[in-house]
Order: structure tokens, then sequence, then C-alpha cells
């Protein structure tokens, strides 16, 4: 009797640990799958400023007992910042990509030529990872 309870035991562990597991690493793929989607496009994905336009809308109707006209007019304010927000994301995500360029390429310029092979692949790989196009590295 106590051996089978054992075995049951052992069952029960190894079923908890490779649950564990496979959560953890589907977990951990979906939110790379996330990251990635955001990262390829930045203004399309509805994110943390849609979200907390919704909120601050609201809290604002609920705290302050706003009529339906002036809610309107709260959440069409709130409309417009987020979507000047977003603009200023989607510039800001075109800076870092136009700076990681002119980085690479003042690096490619300083190494010497058998070392540019070497970067080539290594930011391809960085990249490809990522999901992303590397950027442009020309022959000198």
């Amino acid at each position: 009797m106590s051996t089978n309870r054992g075995r049951a035991w052992i069952v029960a562990v190894a079923i908890f640990v490779v649950g564990v597991a496979v959560g953890g690493l589907v977990t951990t793929w979906l939110g790379f799958q996330r990251i990635r989607h955001n990262l390829r496009n930045p203004g399309i994905s509805s994110g943390l400023f849609d979200r907390a336009g919704n909120r601050i809308g609201d809290d604002l109707v609920s705290a302050l007992h706003l009529t339906p006209a002036e809610e309107t007019t709260v959440r069409n304010q709130i409309e417009e910042m987020v979507s000047k927000l977003k603009q200023q994301r989607r510039r800001g995500a075109l800076e870092a990509a136009a700076e990681v360029r002119a980085t690479v390429r003042r690096i490619q310029s300083s190494l010497p030529s058998e070392k540019r092979e070497k970067l080539r692949e290594v930011l391809r790989h960085r990249f490809e990872k990522l999901g992303l196009t590397p950027p442009e590295l020309n022959e000198k």
C-alpha cells in the first residue's frame, strides 16, 4: 500500500513540475511575441496611452459627476491628448531607429575590415531575434 502511495506522490509532483515548466515556457513565449509585435508596430498596438486615457476619463466622469455634455467634452480632450502622445511615441521610435543606424555606422567605420563582417553577423542575429530588420551596413 505504501509503495503505491509513494508512486502516487512521485507522479503528482512530476505532473506539478511539468505543468509549472510548460506554463512558464508558454507565458515567456507569449510575452516575447507581444514584445516583438509592439516593436514592429509601435503606433498600431493599443497600449498604455489608450488604457490610461480610458481610465482617466472614467475616473473623471465618476468623481466629478459630469453631465453627458461635459463628459463628451472631457473625453474629446482626453482622446486628443492620447493621439498626441501616440504621435510623440512614433516620432521617438523613428528617432531611436535613426540613432541606432548612426551609431552602427560610427562603430563600423572605426573597425578594421575583418571585424566588420563579424559586426554584421552579430547585429543581424540580435535584430532577427527581436523580429526586426537589422540596420543597413555598407561596405567601405
